[in-house]
């Protein structure tokens, strides 16, 4: 039964997700020019920089139009990290596919942004 299960989250994982890639992060102000992809899931939020996986278990807190923001799971406890997806039907300059993650620590209250500009 278990194994039945865990064949069921992993293709509907990988059969209900959104794959992309990027070429450009912005990092608190600093444009970097790196290479990867991300791949998004309800559940699963996996960011691939030079074939090494960051992988979050979220959950959804938002869907409005093009944009879904959800929270990321099991981190630890002064760690909070939001992750947003916009992806607009017809992506521009103005409005671009991209992906915001941003970690708070509620320690210190620092907050790190990412934004992963999408192709």
């Amino acid at each position: 039964m278990k194994k039945l299960l865990f064949a069921f989250v992993l293709i509907s994982t990988t059969c209900f997700s959104q794959e992309f890639t990027y070429k450009k992060v912005i990092s608190q102000g600093h444009t970097l020019k790196m290479k990867g992809k991300i791949s998004v899931s309800d559940s699963i939020i996996s960011i691939y920089t030079n074939d090494m996986p960051a992988i979050f278990k979220v959950e959804k807190t938002l869907e409005a139009n093009f944009v879904k923001q959800y929270k990321a799971l099991q981190v630890s406890a002064d760690t909070e990290i939001r992750i947003t997806l916009s992806n607009p039907e017809k992506p521009s300059k103005l409005n671009p596919r991209s992906l915001l993650m941003e970690t708070k620590n509620s320690f210190s209250n620092d907050i790190v942004t990412l934004l992963y500009l999408l192709d």
